[in-house]
């Protein structure tokens, strides 16, 4: 049982070589945006296994210590970003020095 594939007409051409750059173009936008999304992945990954995190006005905030948690409100020692009692993630941050908030980077909200 042999398929036999439609002839090769010269419309089905034209179409073929007017879609060919789009699809390559489609290609190449996909694999940009797959790199910056890895690079800021790498970045966000990086600065969550620091040590310091800095706010706006570049104070340096440390980010292991004693925290409480906004969702259950318990107070923990240990990584800001995430509650080691009922393993909420954190948000945000203030600043120990001048007291702005600021967004934890690697958080998604």
């Amino acid at each position: 049982m042999s398929s036999q594939r439609p002839p090769l007409t010269a419309g089905r051409l034209l179409v073929l070589v007017l879609g060919s750059p789009f699809l390559a173009l489609y290609g190449l936008v996909t694999l940009v945006r797959g790199a910056i999304a890895l690079g800021r992945r790498g970045r966000a990954a990086r600065l969550a296994l620091g040590a310091t995190l800095v706010c706006q006005n570049g104070h340096a905030n440390e980010t292991v210590g004693r925290w409480s948690c906004a969702a259950c409100g318990s107070i923990y020692h240990g990584w800001v970003g995430r509650c080691a009692v009922c393993s909420a993630p954190a948000g945000r941050m203030d600043c120990a020095t001048c007291g702005v908030g600021m967004p934890l980077p690697w958080s998604r909200r």
